[in-house]
């Protein structure tokens, strides 16, 4: 056995190993979720009352907009899981670097 320390072999608490933890750092994805999850169904009870043919049109046009939006997502989530990497394994500055792809990749989400 050795007694070297790496900067991925830390002292962490034993609720980081449950269920507890998951939640605590999956928290304000699930709030996003829902609160999405809850706005779609207000829009839709809104736009329900001027009728199917209203309804039916927003039903495309949401599709259309979270496919086009889809690899945005993907870039940008695969970008942080790059940046959280290089934080963890203490390369700070790789990790300043990837955050500006990050940026970079986040523009066409705000055309």
């Amino acid at each position: 056995m050795t007694t070297e320390s790496t900067p991925l072999a830390i002292d962490r608490p034993e609720y980081e190993t449950c269920l507890g933890y998951m939640l605590k750092v999956s928290g304000p994805m699930i709030v996003s979720t829902v609160s999405f999850t809850i706005m779609q169904l207000v829009d839709r009870v809104m736009i329900s009352r001027l009728g199917t043919d209203a309804l039916a049109a927003t039903n495309a046009v949401l599709a259309y907009t979270i496919l086009s939006a889809m690899p945005i997502v993907g870039v940008a989530t695969a970008l942080s899981a790059i940046v959280g990497k290089a934080i963890g394994t203490g390369r700070k500055e790789l990790a300043g670097k990837r955050m500006s792809l990050r940026r970079i990749a986040d523009l066409p989400a705000g055309v």
